[in-house]
């Protein structure tokens, strides 16, 4: 498995609550009504939200939860909802076209901000001059690559609801200092594009970074932004400044989860106009890692080539292997939805790590089943299973 595959899978188990929730005894159908629960207020379509709750919502459902335990993260998440709902009453189709026309920017945005989690190293014990430039490197890489074009498409969501004509002009050289500004003009929320207490607007932040225009004086950590005699100083403890960079964070956390809300809630609005859109590869191990987590299980490891995919899941429950074990015979499909190779394969570890099934299924019968060709029912009589000894001793301990 590729190091950056781990991290990531690493990520579900340190900042999710679904592997802890299964292991706590919760079923799959009770974690998929928390995130039922949790998502309900946020959707008008709730039978898309039961629909997709487990196979396209669960990251959503776990930053949701995240900002729910921040009051003022909450209020703006709702603030950004709102704006999208406006503008899509204001105008429908200039709405969605404008989101879709967005997409791969921000796909990218996303991907830069993937790469940026790989190259993340511990800040705990780095000197302050180190967490200083590493933190600020930080801040310009989300503000700059993955914020940026999630800011442009919100102006433009802003421009729709406000009724001005042709809103998407300009939009993609327009300078990201005139986008905050016009957005903290005249959005309603001008916050969180300046977030307290500081109340530096995103582009100074950017610029700080950038520009290197920091230093560390006496334990302090300075940054200069403006120009001329317009040019500001402000100056942070070592804590202070970890609370900035996880409010530039959660920024970014509350425009790309409202929006992803708001499109899912309007799917199928949405994807008449969407064309198709690469997306990377640890966000799609992401999806599927929070997908299974879910059913309780984790996914430990996964091996991405050309022509085939295998996929390896522990159980984290106290059930019986014997059951889980047809359970996780299921996940060809879910792995074939995320990685649709030729060849499928999932294996299943029991709680103690040992192998017990290994299922072997064929792309082009998952493909079928996709397209109610077959129902999934039917996938069971196709794929191959074949058992480990510790598998085998399961059936031969039922037939004695």
């Amino acid at each position: 498995m590729k190091p950056s595959y781990k991290k990531v899978l690493d990520g579900v188990r340190q900042y999710s609550p679904l592997l802890s929730f299964a292991e706590q005894g919760m079923s799959p159908a009770e974690i998929k009504q928390w995130i039922i629960d949790l998502l309900s207020p946020h959707f008008t379509n709730q039978s898309v939200l039961n629909e997709l709750a487990i196979g396209v919502l669960v990251p959503e459902a776990v930053n949701v939860a995240k900002i729910d335990n921040d009051a003022w993260a909450k209020v703006m998440f709702m603030n950004v909802l709102n704006e999208y709902r406006q503008a899509m009453t204001s105008d429908k189709n200039a709405c969605f076209e404008g989101s879709a026309k967005w997409e791969s920017k921000i796909q990218h945005g996303i991907s830069e901000y993937w790469s940026g989690f790989h190259l993340e190293v511990d800040k705990g014990e780095l000197p302050l001059g180190e967490f200083k430039y590493e933190a600020f490197r930080n801040i310009g890489m989300i503000i700059e690559a993955s914020l940026q074009p999630l800011l442009k498409e919100l102006l433009l969501q802003v421009r729709i609801r406000r009724g001005k004509a042709n809103p998407g002009t300009g939009l993609d050289t327009l300078d990201l200092g005139l986008v905050v500004g016009e957005l903290f003009d005249t959005s309603g929320y001008h916050e969180l594009f300046a977030p307290p207490p500081w109340g530096i607007r995103l582009n100074q932040w950017r610029n700080m970074a950038q520009h290197h225009k920091t230093r560390v004086e006496n334990d302090v950590i300075i940054g200069i932004y403006g120009k001329g005699s317009h040019e500001q100083e402000v100056r942070f403890r070592r804590d202070e400044f970890l609370a900035a960079l996880k409010r530039i964070y959660i920024v970014f956390s509350v425009i790309k989860t409202a929006r992803s809300i708001f499109l899912v809630d309007n799917i199928s609005e949405y994807k008449l106009r969407l064309k198709d859109v690469d997306m990377r590869a640890d966000a799609k191990i992401l999806h599927l890692a929070s997908s299974v987590a879910t059913q309780g299980f984790e996914l430990i490891d996964i091996s991405i080539e050309k022509e085939s995919v295998t996929a390896v899941v522990k159980d984290v429950t106290d059930s019986p292997a014997k059951e889980r074990m047809l359970h996780a015979s299921q996940f060809v499909y879910t792995v074939w939805g995320h990685f649709p190779a030729d060849e499928i394969i999932v294996q299943y570890l029991d709680g103690t790590g040992d192998l017990i099934l290994t299922t072997t299924g064929k792309g082009s019968d998952c493909d079928e089943v996709c397209h109610k060709v077959v129902p999934f029912e039917e996938l069971a009589n196709r794929v191959t299973l074949t058992l480990s000894e510790k598998g085998k001793s399961y059936f031969t301990k039922a037939a004695t």
